[in-house]
């Protein structure tokens, strides 16, 4: 499985690293335009992310924009059909019901809070049906 974490603070990118590494690939990017190239460069290698877990709130670019900037980048992809598109989970400190239906409006996959643990993390792969795509080492 490719991965990509788009987070701007260190440790909860190097959780999120540790905890997804073991599934595959993980790339990072610390601002939401990093991201954006990052989501770019991948599908011009013809190499998706199969996972993609972008913070709520970045420097350079909100994460909203972000999740919006990839899921039209993807929608212009003539090589992409729609059940090849990067499943995204945002990430966030808030508990605010308007971001989270925003993000989920604007067609997030899923959405975690933090502090994110190993199991809540799991959880969200297992309902998007990426864990049944590998096995964990």
């Amino acid at each position: 499985m490719k991965i990509l974490v788009v987070e701007d603070d260190f440790s909860c990118r190097e959780i999120l690293t540790l905890f997804l590494s073991k599934y595959g690939e993980c790339d990072v990017a610390t601002d939401g335009l990093k991201g954006v190239e990052a989501v770019k460069e991948s599908l011009d290698n013809e190499s998706p992310y199969d996972l993609i877990c972008l913070d709520i709130h970045l420097p350079g670019m909100d994460g909203l924009d972000v999740l919006a900037e990839i899921r039209k980048i993807e929608r212009d992809d003539e090589r992409l059909g729609p059940e090849h598109c990067s499943k995204i989970v945002m990430i966030s400190v808030l508990r605010e019901a308007n971001r989270i239906s925003q993000a989920l409006h604007d067609r997030a996959d899923g959405y975690l809070v933090k502090p994110v643990s190993r199991e809540k993390l799991e959880e969200q792969m297992e309902e998007l049906g990426l864990l049944s795509k590998v096995k964990s080492v």
